[in-house]
């Protein structure tokens, strides 16, 4: 009778645990840092978002020419959305013909697995416009719009010397 040999099967279990820890490892990085990345474009969106609707409502009420109110436009914008939303930087344009302000922020951060794959930082960015136009004036939008500002505190009649710059 003859001897049959076996290979021996030692060893395989620690490479297929190898594989699965690594596969295991790269969905946590996706799962963390994917899920942070998610947060953080949030962020971003609202900060441009509060600094469109406060450029937006800056070129709506100020007074000067269309040159001054744009600049004063795009300095609320810019600051709302990075002092006071968060964003570590943004871009702002205001057109006073148009009456659009365009808002762009970003927030970079630092990744917690993606460092292992050579990603440390990722950028998550906002955009958002608004317009100063009556809101029948727009088109593909969901107007928000006022009419008058709340009533002084002493006052009985509200306060309508809210301008439309002649933009209709």
């Amino acid at each position: 009778m003859a001897k049959i040999a076996f290979r021996s099967e030692r060893g395989q279990s620690l490479l297929i645990v190898t594989l699965l820890i690594v596969a295991m490892m790269g969905m946590l990085a996706i799962i963390l840092d994917g899920g942070n990345g998610f947060f953080q474009r949030r962020t971003a969106q609202n900060a441009a978002d509060a600094g469109a609707l406060a450029g937006a409502r800056t070129l709506c009420t100020a007074t000067g020419t269309p040159n001054e109110r744009a600049n004063a436009a795009v300095a609320a914008a810019l600051k709302y959305a990075i002092d006071w939303n968060g964003a570590v930087s943004a871009e702002a344009t205001a057109d006073a013909n148009t009456g659009l302000v365009t808002v762009t922020a970003h927030i970079p951060f630092n990744t917690t697995f993606g460092q292992v794959l050579g990603r440390d930082e990722i950028t998550a960015s906002g955009i958002a416009e608004a317009g100063c136009f009556r809101p029948s004036a727009a088109t593909g939008a969901l107007p928000i719009a006022w009419q008058c500002r709340a009533p002084l505190p002493d006052s009985d009649s509200l306060n309508c010397n809210i301008r439309l710059n002649k933009l209709y």
